[in-house]
């Protein structure tokens, strides 16, 4: 099934309002090679992984040279969503990923700048226990610290430029909206969510792109753009073909999660476990 390959294009959740509303400050940069960018805002977010799509639950830290929406870094896919701003040029800094009962213990994280090769994969890296993070606190409502890290371009990265990172950084802590319904079978199926992203892949498997465009939120069109754009007219095409047919999309759907106005579609099939993330829009429920 060919769905996973477009998870990528179309994502999003929402967020539940933090006790603190003041907003995150950071003063650092990030440089890879010869680039250099100030990091000027910084946003957190805690992710409980209820959809089981991430081996662990995440704090995610985003510090940024420009702010973004909040709802950015809500969702399973929000590590995605931020891949496709970076090769928009929509946005650059830092990206981590914590656990949030040990944030002290290391971190996962993603240099979010676009690379010289379209198809290259950003630059990610981890550290367990360098001591690379520093006063980290994390608070029912807020999470600050220090952190300060560099690579030679040696080893692991030896494909890749030296960079490196430091910054001291505080925000106020969001959290994803609570699950309103979890809907399993048959149920799944035929719920709203399900409908429309099956109605979804039916105008595209029918070259019906108008149609399709109404049934997608302007951000995850704009993606869509973007990676047709990104990899040519012809090798689009193919993808489109191999995409799942929509008939037997309906067999994998098996679990339907809702958040409020936004849900995540789970489809199973003999290649594993995907997902696509839905948002309701004056009542009707698009890609997100």
């Amino acid at each position: 099934m060919k769905i996973i390959s477009l998870v990528a294009l179309f994502l999003g959740c929402i967020v539940s309002t933090a006790l603190a509303i003041d907003a995150g400050t950071v003063n650092g940069t990030v440089k890879v090679g010869k680039q250099k960018v100030e990091l000027k805002y910084c946003y957190s977010h805690q992710y409980n992984n209820e959809e089981g799509m991430l081996e662990a639950p995440e704090l995610r830290i985003l510090m940024t040279d420009r702010e973004v929406k909040q709802e950015l870094l809500a969702g399973y896919d929000a590590p995605i969503k931020i891949d496709g701003l970076v090769r928009q040029e929509k946005i650059r800094g830092v990206l981590l990923r914590l656990d949030p009962k040990k944030p002290a213990a290391g971190m996962s994280g993603t240099i979010l700048l676009k690379p010289k090769d379209p198809q290259a994969s950003l630059i990610f890296f981890t550290s367990r226990g360098n001591n690379e993070l520093k006063d980290i606190k994390v608070g029912n409502n807020r999470v600050g610290g220090k952190v300060d890290y560099k690579s030679d371009g040696q080893g692991f990265f030896k494909d890749i430029p030296s960079f490196e990172f430091s910054a001291s950084f505080s925000a106020p802590l969001f959290h994803d909206e609570p699950i309103t319904s979890v809907l399993i079978g048959s149920k799944a199926v035929k719920s709203a969510p399900a409908k429309a992203l099956i109605g979804y892949y039916t105008a595209l498997s029918n070259g019906e792109f108008d149609v399709a465009r109404n049934k997608a939120t302007d951000e995850s069109w704009s993606e869509f753009e973007a990676k047709k754009t990104q990899i040519g007219e012809k090798e689009f095409k193919k993808m489109l073909k191999e995409m799942t047919n929509p008939s037997e999309l309906e067999r994998q759907i098996n679990k339907v999660f809702i958040r409020g106005s936004h849900a995540v579609v789970m489809i199973q099939d003999a290649g594993g476990k995907s997902a696509q993330s839905m948002v309701r829009i004056k009542d009707e429920w698009k890609i997100d």
